[in-house]
């Protein structure tokens, strides 16, 4: 899978994945917002259609099952910036500061 965004830089996965159409949405959706911190509120909009509410963990579900699908070692491109959302990073060697 290769998409080109807005900052015009490429990931690249040199390999298919299986994801379910949910996955590949939110993948989407961070991929689409790279380097850019997603707020659950935000994702919940695009994804459910509808506010995100303050117990509900399928988010964190489908979180979890990308970063399993995505990972490369000990690195994986979704970040959780506690209190804020969900960022994602391309590069893991390019993580930006939390604040930023």
């Amino acid at each position: 899978m290769e998409r080109r965004r807005r900052c015009k830089q490429t990931v690249s996965l040199r390999e298919n994945l299986k994801i379910t159409a949910l996955e590949f949405d939110l993948l989407d959706l961070l991929m689409r917002s790279a380097g850019r911190i997603v707020s659950r509120d935000e994702i919940a909009a695009a994804i459910y259609r509808r506010e995100a509410t303050a117990y509900e963990r399928s988010l964190d579900v489908h979180i979890n099952h990308l970063r399993r699908k995505l990972k490369r070692g000990i690195q994986t491109p979704i970040h959780t910036i506690r209190g804020s959302g969900y960022r994602f990073v391309p590069n893991p060697d390019e993580i930006p500061e939390e604040g930023s």
